[in-house]
Protein backbone atom coordinates (compact mmCIF):
# COMPACT_ATOMS: atom_id res chain seq x y z
CA UNK A 1 0.00 0.00 0.00
CA UNK A 2 1.66 3.53 -0.90
CA UNK A 3 0.61 5.35 2.38
CA UNK A 4 3.50 6.95 4.06
CA UNK A 5 1.43 7.21 7.02
CA UNK A 6 -0.11 3.56 7.38
CA UNK A 7 3.47 2.50 6.94
CA UNK A 8 4.99 4.38 9.72
CA UNK A 9 1.88 3.26 11.98
CA UNK A 10 2.49 -0.56 11.70
CA UNK A 11 6.46 0.42 11.82
CA UNK A 12 5.54 1.91 14.78
CA UNK A 13 3.14 -0.45 16.63
CA UNK A 14 3.42 -1.39 19.68
CA UNK A 15 -0.98 -3.46 18.94
CA UNK A 16 0.83 -5.44 16.23
CA UNK A 17 1.05 -4.43 12.28
CA UNK A 18 -2.18 -4.54 11.73
CA UNK A 19 -1.61 -7.52 8.97
CA UNK A 20 -4.26 -9.60 10.33
CA UNK A 21 -8.06 -11.03 9.38
CA UNK A 22 -9.75 -7.93 11.10
CA UNK A 23 -7.25 -5.51 10.08
CA UNK A 24 -7.31 -6.39 6.50
CA UNK A 25 -11.33 -6.23 6.43
CA UNK A 26 -10.92 -2.44 8.18
CA UNK A 27 -8.77 -1.36 5.04
CA UNK A 28 -10.37 -2.89 2.13
CA UNK A 29 -13.72 -1.50 3.70
CA UNK A 30 -11.70 1.89 3.91
CA UNK A 31 -10.93 1.46 0.46
CA UNK A 32 -13.98 1.26 -0.80
CA UNK A 33 -15.49 3.64 1.40
CA UNK A 34 -13.34 6.08 -0.71
CA UNK A 35 -13.89 4.87 -3.73
CA UNK A 36 -18.26 4.83 -2.73
CA UNK A 37 -17.87 8.62 -1.82
CA UNK A 38 -17.15 9.83 -4.95
CA UNK A 39 -19.45 8.05 -7.13
CA UNK A 40 -22.10 8.39 -4.61
CA UNK A 41 -21.80 12.74 -4.52
CA UNK A 42 -21.70 12.49 -8.21
CA UNK A 43 -25.25 10.40 -8.30
CA UNK A 44 -26.53 12.88 -6.11
CA UNK A 45 -25.49 15.98 -8.15
CA UNK A 46 -27.08 14.19 -11.29
CA UNK A 47 -30.25 15.55 -12.19
CA UNK A 48 -31.72 12.42 -13.17
CA UNK A 49 -30.42 8.72 -12.53
CA UNK A 50 -31.94 5.22 -13.48
CA UNK A 51 -31.17 2.01 -11.77
CA UNK A 52 -30.32 -1.50 -13.09
CA UNK A 53 -31.18 -4.77 -11.15
CA UNK A 54 -30.64 -8.72 -11.56
CA UNK A 55 -31.01 -10.88 -8.96
CA UNK A 56 -28.56 -14.81 -8.74
CA UNK A 57 -28.00 -17.16 -6.61
CA UNK A 58 -24.07 -17.53 -5.09
CA UNK A 59 -21.95 -20.66 -4.62
CA UNK A 60 -23.26 -20.73 -1.50
CA UNK A 61 -26.70 -20.62 -2.39
CA UNK A 62 -27.45 -17.41 -0.76
CA UNK A 63 -30.08 -15.16 -2.96
CA UNK A 64 -28.43 -12.11 -4.59
CA UNK A 65 -29.53 -8.74 -5.70
CA UNK A 66 -26.99 -6.40 -7.31
CA UNK A 67 -27.70 -2.82 -8.48
CA UNK A 68 -25.65 -0.52 -10.38
CA UNK A 69 -26.49 3.04 -11.04
CA UNK A 70 -26.45 5.32 -14.64
CA UNK A 71 -26.39 8.63 -14.02
CA UNK A 72 -24.57 12.26 -15.61
CA UNK A 73 -21.72 13.17 -14.11
CA UNK A 74 -20.09 16.58 -16.29
CA UNK A 75 -22.21 16.09 -18.83
CA UNK A 76 -21.08 12.68 -19.38
CA UNK A 77 -22.60 9.22 -18.79
CA UNK A 78 -21.50 6.93 -16.29
CA UNK A 79 -22.47 3.00 -14.66
CA UNK A 80 -21.02 2.29 -11.77
CA UNK A 81 -21.87 -0.50 -9.03
CA UNK A 82 -23.68 0.81 -6.20
CA UNK A 83 -24.60 -2.19 -4.37
CA UNK A 84 -25.14 -5.66 -3.86
CA UNK A 85 -26.90 -7.61 -1.03
CA UNK A 86 -28.10 -10.39 0.26
CA UNK A 87 -32.19 -10.93 0.21
CA UNK A 88 -34.17 -13.29 2.06
CA UNK A 89 -36.12 -14.09 -1.39
CA UNK A 90 -36.62 -12.88 -5.01
CA UNK A 91 -40.36 -11.56 -4.03
CA UNK A 92 -40.96 -8.04 -5.45
CA UNK A 93 -41.54 -6.78 -2.35
CA UNK A 94 -38.13 -8.11 -0.99
CA UNK A 95 -36.56 -6.02 -3.99
CA UNK A 96 -38.16 -2.95 -3.69
CA UNK A 97 -37.44 -2.89 0.05
CA UNK A 98 -33.78 -2.92 -0.94
CA UNK A 99 -33.72 -0.29 -3.23
CA UNK A 100 -35.52 1.95 -0.72
CA UNK A 101 -33.07 0.85 1.87
CA UNK A 102 -30.37 1.67 -0.90
CA UNK A 103 -31.91 5.26 -1.84
CA UNK A 104 -32.52 6.19 1.69
CA UNK A 105 -28.67 5.20 2.23
CA UNK A 106 -27.51 6.78 -0.16
CA UNK A 107 -29.34 9.72 0.52
CA UNK A 108 -30.77 10.17 -3.38
CA UNK A 109 -34.18 11.85 -4.34
CA UNK A 110 -36.41 8.88 -5.50
CA UNK A 111 -38.31 11.35 -7.38
CA UNK A 112 -35.25 11.66 -10.10
CA UNK A 113 -35.56 7.77 -10.52
CA UNK A 114 -36.39 8.01 -14.35
CA UNK A 115 -35.77 4.16 -15.37
CA UNK A 116 -35.26 0.51 -13.91
CA UNK A 117 -33.30 -1.77 -16.40
CA UNK A 118 -34.25 -6.07 -15.38
CA UNK A 119 -33.96 -8.98 -17.53
CA UNK A 120 -37.63 -9.08 -17.85
CA UNK A 121 -38.97 -11.54 -15.41
CA UNK A 122 -42.19 -11.46 -14.02
CA UNK A 123 -41.46 -10.46 -10.74
CA UNK A 124 -39.79 -7.22 -11.54
CA UNK A 125 -42.22 -6.11 -14.76
CA UNK A 126 -45.39 -7.95 -13.66
CA UNK A 127 -47.95 -5.14 -13.99
CA UNK A 128 -49.67 -5.50 -10.96
CA UNK A 129 -47.87 -6.71 -8.02
CA UNK A 130 -44.06 -5.99 -10.20
CA UNK A 131 -40.84 -4.22 -8.92
CA UNK A 132 -41.14 -1.86 -11.23
CA UNK A 133 -44.87 -0.78 -10.34
CA UNK A 134 -44.35 -0.63 -7.06
CA UNK A 135 -41.38 1.94 -7.71
CA UNK A 136 -43.45 3.78 -9.87
CA UNK A 137 -46.52 4.25 -6.82
CA UNK A 138 -43.61 5.05 -4.24
CA UNK A 139 -41.24 7.46 -6.43
CA UNK A 140 -42.10 8.59 -9.95
CA UNK A 141 -44.90 7.74 -11.66
CA UNK A 142 -43.02 8.72 -15.07
CA UNK A 143 -40.37 5.78 -14.35
CA UNK A 144 -39.57 3.35 -17.30
CA UNK A 145 -39.48 0.07 -17.24
CA UNK A 146 -36.42 -1.25 -19.42
CA UNK A 147 -36.61 -4.86 -20.69
CA UNK A 148 -32.94 -6.11 -21.19
CA UNK A 149 -32.88 -6.04 -25.62
CA UNK A 150 -29.85 -8.99 -24.63
CA UNK A 151 -32.43 -10.91 -22.78
CA UNK A 152 -34.54 -9.95 -25.52
CA UNK A 153 -32.91 -11.17 -27.69
CA UNK A 154 -31.95 -14.73 -26.31
CA UNK A 155 -35.54 -15.07 -25.57
CA UNK A 156 -35.94 -14.71 -29.21
CA UNK A 157 -33.39 -17.04 -30.23
CA UNK A 158 -34.23 -20.15 -27.54
CA UNK A 159 -38.11 -19.51 -28.35
CA UNK A 160 -37.10 -20.36 -32.37
CA UNK A 161 -35.24 -23.34 -31.67
CA UNK A 162 -38.05 -24.73 -29.46
CA UNK A 163 -40.24 -24.67 -32.29
CA UNK A 164 -38.65 -26.64 -34.76
CA UNK A 165 -38.30 -30.59 -33.11
CA UNK A 166 -34.68 -31.09 -35.20
CA UNK A 167 -33.41 -27.97 -33.75
CA UNK A 168 -34.33 -28.85 -29.78
CA UNK A 169 -32.68 -32.20 -30.62
CA UNK A 170 -29.59 -30.60 -31.72
CA UNK A 171 -28.88 -28.58 -29.10
CA UNK A 172 -29.65 -31.48 -26.71
CA UNK A 173 -27.31 -33.50 -28.54
CA UNK A 174 -24.57 -30.88 -28.15
CA UNK A 175 -25.24 -30.87 -23.88
CA UNK A 176 -24.80 -34.32 -24.07
CA UNK A 177 -21.55 -34.35 -25.84
CA UNK A 178 -20.19 -31.46 -23.34
CA UNK A 179 -21.35 -33.55 -20.31
CA UNK A 180 -19.85 -37.01 -21.76
CA UNK A 181 -16.11 -35.03 -22.23
CA UNK A 182 -16.24 -33.27 -19.18
CA UNK A 183 -17.33 -35.68 -16.96
CA UNK A 184 -13.45 -37.81 -17.83
CA UNK A 185 -10.50 -36.31 -18.13
CA UNK A 186 -9.62 -40.15 -19.44
CA UNK A 187 -12.11 -39.30 -22.66
CA UNK A 188 -10.44 -35.48 -23.17
CA UNK A 189 -7.19 -36.58 -23.07
CA UNK A 190 -8.18 -39.27 -25.66
CA UNK A 191 -9.56 -36.95 -27.74
CA UNK A 192 -7.08 -34.08 -27.41
CA UNK A 193 -4.49 -36.67 -28.78
CA UNK A 194 -6.92 -38.06 -31.67
CA UNK A 195 -6.48 -33.94 -32.36
CA UNK A 196 -3.21 -34.05 -32.32
CA UNK A 197 -3.00 -37.30 -34.87
CA UNK A 198 -5.67 -36.11 -37.14
CA UNK A 199 -3.76 -32.35 -36.86
CA UNK A 200 -6.80 -30.86 -35.75
CA UNK A 201 -7.14 -28.15 -33.38
CA UNK A 202 -6.97 -29.45 -29.80
CA UNK A 203 -10.31 -27.63 -29.13
CA UNK A 204 -12.44 -28.47 -25.85
CA UNK A 205 -16.01 -28.57 -26.02
CA UNK A 206 -18.04 -25.70 -24.17
CA UNK A 207 -21.14 -26.18 -22.58
CA UNK A 208 -23.90 -24.73 -24.39
CA UNK A 209 -26.34 -22.92 -22.52
CA UNK A 210 -30.15 -22.74 -22.84
CA UNK A 211 -30.35 -18.62 -23.50
CA UNK A 212 -26.60 -18.21 -23.93
CA UNK A 213 -25.98 -17.96 -27.19
CA UNK A 214 -22.57 -17.00 -27.60
CA UNK A 215 -22.15 -20.03 -25.81
CA UNK A 216 -24.17 -22.08 -28.14
CA UNK A 217 -22.43 -20.43 -30.95
CA UNK A 218 -18.82 -21.35 -29.67
CA UNK A 219 -20.07 -25.29 -28.80
CA UNK A 220 -21.21 -25.36 -32.57
CA UNK A 221 -17.65 -24.33 -34.07
CA UNK A 222 -15.98 -26.02 -31.90
CA UNK A 223 -17.79 -29.30 -33.25
CA UNK A 224 -17.96 -28.40 -36.83
CA UNK A 225 -13.77 -27.90 -36.28
CA UNK A 226 -13.62 -31.46 -34.48
CA UNK A 227 -16.26 -33.42 -36.22
CA UNK A 228 -13.95 -36.28 -37.63
CA UNK A 229 -11.56 -37.06 -34.01
CA UNK A 230 -15.02 -36.63 -32.51
CA UNK A 231 -16.40 -39.44 -34.55
CA UNK A 232 -13.31 -41.34 -34.37
CA UNK A 233 -13.09 -41.47 -30.56
CA UNK A 234 -16.85 -42.08 -30.28
CA UNK A 235 -16.79 -45.30 -32.25
CA UNK A 236 -13.38 -46.17 -30.29
CA UNK A 237 -14.88 -46.12 -26.97
CA UNK A 238 -18.26 -47.59 -28.65
CA UNK A 239 -16.45 -50.64 -29.61
CA UNK A 240 -14.01 -50.85 -25.93
CA UNK A 241 -15.48 -53.09 -23.24
CA UNK A 242 -15.75 -49.82 -21.11
CA UNK A 243 -18.38 -48.89 -18.92
CA UNK A 244 -19.31 -45.63 -20.78
CA UNK A 245 -19.57 -47.93 -24.45
CA UNK A 246 -23.03 -47.81 -24.44
CA UNK A 247 -23.56 -43.77 -23.72
CA UNK A 248 -20.82 -43.14 -26.78
CA UNK A 249 -22.42 -45.55 -29.06
CA UNK A 250 -25.77 -43.37 -28.46
CA UNK A 251 -23.33 -40.26 -29.02
CA UNK A 252 -21.87 -41.81 -32.23
CA UNK A 253 -25.34 -42.87 -33.86
CA UNK A 254 -26.05 -38.30 -33.02
CA UNK A 255 -23.37 -37.06 -34.70
CA UNK A 256 -23.07 -39.42 -37.84
CA UNK A 257 -26.98 -38.21 -38.59
CA UNK A 258 -27.51 -35.85 -41.89
CA UNK A 259 -28.98 -33.50 -39.81
CA UNK A 260 -26.71 -33.08 -37.08
CA UNK A 261 -24.00 -32.46 -39.67
CA UNK A 262 -25.81 -29.95 -41.79
CA UNK A 263 -27.09 -28.19 -38.60
CA UNK A 264 -23.76 -27.86 -37.24
CA UNK A 265 -22.84 -26.17 -40.39
CA UNK A 266 -26.02 -23.69 -40.77
CA UNK A 267 -26.53 -23.03 -37.10
CA UNK A 268 -23.09 -21.69 -37.36
CA UNK A 269 -24.06 -18.96 -40.22
CA UNK A 270 -27.07 -17.84 -38.23
CA UNK A 271 -25.60 -18.20 -34.95
CA UNK A 272 -22.82 -16.04 -35.84
CA UNK A 273 -25.39 -12.95 -36.67
CA UNK A 274 -27.44 -13.33 -33.26
CA UNK A 275 -23.56 -13.46 -31.31
CA UNK A 276 -22.92 -9.98 -33.41
CA UNK A 277 -26.28 -8.49 -32.33
CA UNK A 278 -26.00 -9.50 -28.70
CA UNK A 279 -22.08 -8.37 -28.17
CA UNK A 280 -23.71 -5.31 -29.73
CA UNK A 281 -26.59 -4.99 -27.03
CA UNK A 282 -23.55 -6.27 -24.45
CA UNK A 283 -21.64 -2.67 -25.23
CA UNK A 284 -20.87 -0.68 -22.14
CA UNK A 285 -21.11 2.50 -24.68
CA UNK A 286 -24.35 1.18 -25.90
CA UNK A 287 -26.43 4.23 -27.75
CA UNK A 288 -30.37 3.09 -28.06
CA UNK A 289 -30.38 4.88 -31.46
CA UNK A 290 -28.04 2.17 -32.53
CA UNK A 291 -30.07 -0.36 -31.36
CA UNK A 292 -33.10 -0.79 -33.92
CA UNK A 293 -30.88 -0.60 -36.91
CA UNK A 294 -28.59 -3.05 -35.49
CA UNK A 295 -32.08 -5.42 -35.19
CA UNK A 296 -33.31 -4.60 -38.35
CA UNK A 297 -29.51 -5.72 -40.46
CA UNK A 298 -29.71 -8.94 -38.27
CA UNK A 299 -32.75 -9.48 -39.94
CA UNK A 300 -32.24 -8.83 -43.30
CA UNK A 301 -29.06 -10.97 -43.24
CA UNK A 302 -31.23 -14.09 -41.78
CA UNK A 303 -33.39 -13.31 -44.79
CA UNK A 304 -30.32 -13.74 -47.50
CA UNK A 305 -29.13 -17.14 -45.00
CA UNK A 306 -32.63 -18.65 -46.08
CA UNK A 307 -32.51 -18.08 -50.06
CA UNK A 308 -28.26 -17.86 -49.94
CA UNK A 309 -26.72 -20.45 -47.63
CA UNK A 310 -23.36 -19.19 -45.32
CA UNK A 311 -20.08 -20.41 -46.13
CA UNK A 312 -20.28 -22.98 -43.51
CA UNK A 313 -23.31 -24.20 -44.84
CA UNK A 314 -22.29 -24.36 -48.47
CA UNK A 315 -18.99 -25.41 -47.43
CA UNK A 316 -20.71 -28.91 -46.39
CA UNK A 317 -22.90 -29.58 -48.87
CA UNK A 318 -19.95 -29.33 -51.39
CA UNK A 319 -17.66 -31.45 -49.72
CA UNK A 320 -20.62 -33.73 -49.30
CA UNK A 321 -20.55 -36.67 -51.97
CA UNK A 322 -23.11 -38.89 -52.13
CA UNK A 323 -23.94 -40.36 -48.06
CA UNK A 324 -20.41 -39.39 -47.66
CA UNK A 325 -18.91 -36.13 -45.77
CA UNK A 326 -14.93 -35.69 -46.21
CA UNK A 327 -14.77 -39.46 -46.51
CA UNK A 328 -16.96 -40.34 -43.25
CA UNK A 329 -20.23 -41.85 -43.93
CA UNK A 330 -23.43 -39.82 -42.54
CA UNK A 331 -26.55 -41.65 -41.77
CA UNK A 332 -29.89 -40.74 -43.20
CA UNK A 333 -28.84 -39.04 -45.63
CA UNK A 334 -31.54 -40.12 -48.54
CA UNK A 335 -34.15 -38.98 -45.88
CA UNK A 336 -33.23 -36.23 -44.47
CA UNK A 337 -31.47 -34.48 -46.85
CA UNK A 338 -34.70 -33.36 -48.87
CA UNK A 339 -36.19 -31.80 -45.78
CA UNK A 340 -33.15 -29.79 -44.75
CA UNK A 341 -34.04 -26.88 -46.70
CA UNK A 342 -37.66 -27.14 -45.63
CA UNK A 343 -36.30 -27.37 -41.44
CA UNK A 344 -34.05 -24.07 -42.28
CA UNK A 345 -36.38 -22.28 -43.62
CA UNK A 346 -38.44 -22.57 -40.71
CA UNK A 347 -36.19 -22.04 -38.08
CA UNK A 348 -34.64 -19.23 -39.53
CA UNK A 349 -38.11 -17.98 -40.38
CA UNK A 350 -38.77 -18.84 -37.01
CA UNK A 351 -36.29 -16.71 -35.49
CA UNK A 352 -36.93 -13.83 -37.47
CA UNK A 353 -40.13 -13.55 -36.43
CA UNK A 354 -39.60 -13.35 -32.84
CA UNK A 355 -36.82 -10.90 -32.89
CA UNK A 356 -39.84 -9.06 -34.69
CA UNK A 357 -42.10 -9.93 -31.87
CA UNK A 358 -39.70 -8.93 -29.36
CA UNK A 359 -38.39 -5.53 -31.17
CA UNK A 360 -41.17 -4.07 -33.04
CA UNK A 361 -39.67 -1.18 -35.21
CA UNK A 362 -41.98 1.71 -33.62
CA UNK A 363 -43.01 0.45 -30.25
CA UNK A 364 -39.83 -0.39 -28.42
CA UNK A 365 -41.15 1.53 -25.54
CA UNK A 366 -40.98 4.99 -24.81
CA UNK A 367 -37.04 4.76 -26.14
CA UNK A 368 -38.74 4.80 -29.49
CA UNK A 369 -40.04 8.29 -28.87
CA UNK A 370 -36.26 9.77 -28.33
CA UNK A 371 -35.53 8.93 -32.18
CA UNK A 372 -36.50 12.55 -32.93
CA UNK A 373 -33.43 13.71 -31.26
CA UNK A 374 -30.92 12.08 -33.39
CA UNK A 375 -29.24 14.15 -36.12
CA UNK A 376 -29.35 11.82 -38.90
CA UNK A 377 -33.18 11.23 -38.66
CA UNK A 378 -34.17 15.08 -38.56
CA UNK A 379 -31.50 15.73 -41.59
CA UNK A 380 -33.53 12.86 -43.56
CA UNK A 381 -36.63 15.01 -42.55
CA UNK A 382 -35.02 18.16 -43.77
CA UNK A 383 -34.87 16.67 -47.41
CA UNK A 384 -38.57 16.18 -47.69
CA UNK A 385 -41.43 18.58 -47.18
CA UNK A 386 -42.27 17.70 -44.11
CA UNK A 387 -39.81 19.07 -42.17
CA UNK A 388 -42.34 21.14 -40.22
CA UNK A 389 -43.63 18.65 -38.97
CA UNK A 390 -40.68 16.52 -38.21
CA UNK A 391 -40.70 14.89 -34.51
CA UNK A 392 -44.26 16.87 -33.60
CA UNK A 393 -46.23 13.71 -32.88
CA UNK A 394 -43.07 11.91 -30.43
CA UNK A 395 -42.40 15.06 -29.00
CA UNK A 396 -46.09 14.91 -27.50
CA UNK A 397 -45.85 11.63 -26.52
CA UNK A 398 -42.73 12.51 -24.49
CA UNK A 399 -44.04 15.85 -22.77
CA UNK A 400 -47.38 14.19 -22.50
CA UNK A 401 -45.21 11.33 -20.40
CA UNK A 402 -43.04 12.81 -18.69
CA UNK A 403 -45.37 16.32 -17.97
CA UNK A 404 -44.17 16.34 -14.53
CA UNK A 405 -40.70 16.92 -14.77
CA UNK A 406 -40.73 19.25 -18.30
CA UNK A 407 -43.17 22.14 -19.51
CA UNK A 408 -44.85 21.00 -22.69
CA UNK A 409 -45.52 24.53 -24.12
CA UNK A 410 -41.55 25.73 -23.25
CA UNK A 411 -40.68 22.09 -24.65
CA UNK A 412 -42.12 22.00 -28.25
CA UNK A 413 -40.68 26.14 -28.66
CA UNK A 414 -37.81 24.49 -27.71
CA UNK A 415 -37.65 21.40 -30.10
CA UNK A 416 -38.44 23.88 -32.94
CA UNK A 417 -34.99 25.30 -32.53
CA UNK A 418 -33.33 22.49 -31.76
CA UNK A 419 -34.45 20.64 -34.79
CA UNK A 420 -32.67 23.65 -37.16
CA UNK A 421 -29.52 23.16 -34.46
CA UNK A 422 -29.23 19.41 -35.80
CA UNK A 423 -29.60 20.00 -39.44
CA UNK A 424 -27.68 23.33 -39.29
CA UNK A 425 -24.16 21.81 -38.55
CA UNK A 426 -22.64 18.93 -41.18
CA UNK A 427 -20.33 18.34 -38.24
CA UNK A 428 -23.51 17.00 -36.38
CA UNK A 429 -24.66 14.16 -39.34
CA UNK A 430 -22.61 11.60 -37.99
CA UNK A 431 -23.14 12.15 -34.33
CA UNK A 432 -24.98 9.45 -32.32
CA UNK A 433 -27.92 10.58 -30.09
CA UNK A 434 -25.00 10.07 -27.31
CA UNK A 435 -22.83 11.78 -29.06
CA UNK A 436 -25.32 14.87 -30.05
CA UNK A 437 -26.71 14.59 -26.66
CA UNK A 438 -23.20 15.37 -25.08
CA UNK A 439 -22.62 17.93 -27.54
CA UNK A 440 -25.81 19.83 -26.26
CA UNK A 441 -24.95 19.67 -23.35
CA UNK A 442 -21.70 21.16 -23.69
CA UNK A 443 -21.76 23.46 -26.45
CA UNK A 444 -25.32 25.34 -25.77
CA UNK A 445 -25.83 24.60 -21.92
CA UNK A 446 -28.75 26.69 -20.68
CA UNK A 447 -29.94 27.47 -24.57
CA UNK A 448 -32.87 24.17 -24.11
CA UNK A 449 -33.56 24.23 -20.65
CA UNK A 450 -36.45 22.06 -20.96
CA UNK A 451 -35.15 19.72 -23.93
CA UNK A 452 -31.90 19.52 -22.10
CA UNK A 453 -34.25 17.32 -19.08
CA UNK A 454 -35.36 15.22 -21.26
CA UNK A 455 -32.06 14.36 -23.27
CA UNK A 456 -30.57 13.96 -19.78
CA UNK A 457 -33.72 11.24 -18.96
CA UNK A 458 -32.89 9.82 -22.65
CA UNK A 459 -28.89 9.62 -21.55
CA UNK A 460 -29.62 8.04 -18.56
CA UNK A 461 -31.93 5.22 -19.90
CA UNK A 462 -30.14 2.02 -20.08
CA UNK A 463 -31.54 -0.62 -22.51
CA UNK A 464 -29.60 -3.86 -21.58
CA UNK A 465 -28.88 -5.28 -17.85
CA UNK A 466 -25.31 -6.84 -19.15
CA UNK A 467 -23.28 -4.27 -16.33
CA UNK A 468 -25.10 -7.21 -13.61
CA UNK A 469 -23.88 -9.90 -15.71
CA UNK A 470 -20.20 -8.49 -15.58
CA UNK A 471 -21.05 -7.90 -11.89
CA UNK A 472 -21.99 -11.31 -11.01
CA UNK A 473 -19.22 -12.87 -12.96
CA UNK A 474 -16.87 -10.40 -10.56
CA UNK A 475 -18.89 -11.35 -7.47
CA UNK A 476 -18.08 -15.51 -8.72
CA UNK A 477 -14.26 -14.59 -9.34
CA UNK A 478 -13.91 -13.47 -5.61
CA UNK A 479 -16.40 -15.75 -3.94
CA UNK A 480 -15.55 -19.38 -4.79
CA UNK A 481 -15.71 -22.90 -3.66
CA UNK A 482 -12.97 -22.24 -1.87
CA UNK A 483 -13.97 -19.12 -0.08
CA UNK A 484 -18.20 -19.79 0.33
CA UNK A 485 -18.00 -18.85 3.84
CA UNK A 486 -16.84 -14.98 2.91
CA UNK A 487 -19.67 -12.54 4.39
CA UNK A 488 -21.64 -9.90 2.64
CA UNK A 489 -19.64 -6.73 3.89
CA UNK A 490 -15.95 -8.30 2.63
CA UNK A 491 -17.72 -9.44 -0.50
CA UNK A 492 -19.29 -6.39 -1.07
CA UNK A 493 -15.65 -4.44 -0.66
CA UNK A 494 -14.19 -6.50 -2.51
CA UNK A 495 -16.20 -6.77 -5.76
CA UNK A 496 -16.61 -2.21 -5.26
CA UNK A 497 -12.87 -2.17 -4.99
CA UNK A 498 -12.56 -4.39 -8.29
CA UNK A 499 -15.28 -2.39 -10.23
CA UNK A 500 -14.59 1.10 -8.83
CA UNK A 501 -10.76 1.28 -8.39
CA UNK A 502 -8.50 2.95 -10.76
CA UNK A 503 -5.04 1.84 -11.16
CA UNK A 504 -3.25 2.06 -7.69
CA UNK A 505 -0.92 4.95 -8.95
CA UNK A 506 -4.17 7.41 -9.01
CA UNK A 507 -5.92 6.21 -5.73
CA UNK A 508 -5.36 8.49 -2.97
CA UNK A 509 -4.68 6.22 -0.22
CA UNK A 510 -4.19 9.13 2.34
CA UNK A 511 -7.70 9.29 2.08
CA UNK A 512 -8.52 5.96 2.62
CA UNK A 513 -5.77 5.73 5.54
CA UNK A 514 -8.07 8.73 6.52
CA UNK A 515 -11.15 6.54 6.86
CA UNK A 516 -9.08 4.14 7.93
CA UNK A 517 -7.75 5.90 11.35
CA UNK A 518 -10.93 7.23 12.31
CA UNK A 519 -13.03 3.60 12.53
CA UNK A 520 -12.05 3.42 15.74
CA UNK A 521 -8.74 4.44 18.45
CA UNK A 522 -5.78 2.99 17.12
CA UNK A 523 -2.53 2.27 19.33
CA UNK A 524 0.85 4.15 18.46
CA UNK A 525 3.78 2.74 19.59
CA UNK A 526 6.47 5.80 21.06
CA UNK A 527 10.23 4.11 21.95
CA UNK A 528 10.96 3.39 25.57
CA UNK A 529 13.63 4.55 27.69
CA UNK A 530 15.91 2.24 29.83
CA UNK A 531 14.80 3.34 32.54
CA UNK A 532 10.82 3.16 31.33
CA UNK A 533 11.69 -0.49 30.34
CA UNK A 534 13.26 -1.09 33.98
CA UNK A 535 9.99 0.33 35.66
CA UNK A 536 7.70 -1.82 33.58
CA UNK A 537 9.83 -4.99 34.31
CA UNK A 538 7.57 -7.66 36.92
CA UNK A 539 9.86 -9.00 39.71
CA UNK A 540 10.02 -12.55 37.78
CA UNK A 541 11.45 -10.86 35.17
CA UNK A 542 14.09 -9.52 37.17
Amino acid sequence: MECPAFKKLTETSSYGSYINEKGLSEMQQAIASTLVEDIDKAVERSPVFSLILDESTDISNTKRLIIYVRFIDDNNVKTKLIRNSEIADGRADTIVEDVKQLLTEKKLDGKKLAAVCTDGAAVMTGCRQGVIKKLRELYNPDLVGIHCTAHRLALAASDAANSVPQVKRFQQDLRSIFIFFSNSAVRSNKLHELQKQLDEPQLKFTQPHAVRWLSIHNAVSVVCRSLKSLRDVLEHMASSNAQDADKAKGLLLAVRQFNFVALCHMMKDVLMHVVLLSKHFQREDLDFSTAQPMVESTKEALKEIIVHPGPAETEFFSSLDGNKFKGDKIFDCHTQKPAFDDMKSRYVGSLITEIERRFPCETLDVLSWFTILEPKKAIMAKKSDNFSHYGLEKLDNLLAHFSNYVSAVDGRSEFALLKQTMVSSDSYASLTFQQFAEAVLSDHRGVFTEMEKLIKIALVIPIASVSCERGFSTQNRIKTRFRNSLNNANLTNLMLISELGPPKEQFDFNRAFIKWKEMKQRRQKTERTEDQAERGRTPLQN
